[in-house]
């Protein structure tokens, strides 16, 4: 039996693939329609319409060619019996994005300044027990040499006056004696102070270098000492 010339068309026709080209401008977003649309180099649409096509089935290229602009090309597979399969196409540029702010470089954290340092313990003997080691050498020397001088004044006066002497001719040498026993307790307890100060003060190796010197040197009435040394 043949078939009727019409139902053999419409079979044909149903089995080929059917595609609607859409066409969109990445610079605006907008649909595009001023475009031709050509299928393996000849022409398939003056224009969109939005309308469905009919295709052969297989592997075709696509090119669309905009008014204003560069073509673009796709290459599609097209399958038999496929209805109203929807081809979208972009031509155009997408806007350069804005760039982001550049995050500011952190600031670099003031260093801290550093703190003055601190001037080192004093060790060693204090100048203060050299200075009363000194006074006290001085307080005995003075009570060596205002002693021996007073004693020996009384002495001679006793003899020149044969045990009558008056009493305010002993005014002098009375004086002397006083200025010794004035002298050694000064002495005394400058010695004694200065003996804690030594004691008690932190030793270092260079204290050995430290030395005191003691020099003899008269005075009215008698000889006494004084004290000097290097620090």
């Amino acid at each position: 039996m043949k078939k009727d010339c019409a139902a053999l068309v419409a079979e044909i026709e149903a089995s080929l693939p059917t595609i609607v080209v859409t066409v969109k401008d990445l610079a605006t977003g907008a649909d595009v329609f001023d475009v031709k649309v050509e299928l393996d180099g000849e022409p398939l649409l003056e224009k969109l319409d939005g309308t469905a096509v009919a295709v052969d089935p297989g592997v075709h290229k696509l090119r669309v060619v905009p008014s204003k602009g560069e073509p673009v090309e796709q290459q599609l597979l097209f399958v038999e019996g496929q209805r109203n399969r929807l081809v979208d196409v972009s031509i155009g540029k997408k806007p350069d994005e804005p760039k982001p702010d550049p995050k500011p470089e952190p600031k670099p954290e003031p260093k801290p300044e550093p703190k003055p340092a601190l001037p080192p313990p004093a060790t060693g003997a204090p100048v203060g027990a050299w200075v009363l080691g000194g006074v006290s050498v001085v307080g005995l020397g003075l009570f060596v040499g205002f002693g021996l001088s007073g004693r020996k004044d009384v002495s001679d006066l006793r003899a020149q006056c044969n045990g009558a002497c008056d009493d305010s001719v002993l005014d002098a040498p009375k004086r002397k004696l006083l200025v010794a026993d004035l002298a050694l307790g000064v002495g005394v307890v400058s010695l004694g102070v200065a003996t804690y100060l030594f004691l008690s003060a932190p030793k270092t190796a260079s204290s050995s270098t430290t030395g005191l010197r003691v020099d003899a040197v008269p005075v009215a009435g008698g000889a006494v000492g004084l004290v000097g040394g290097r620090f």
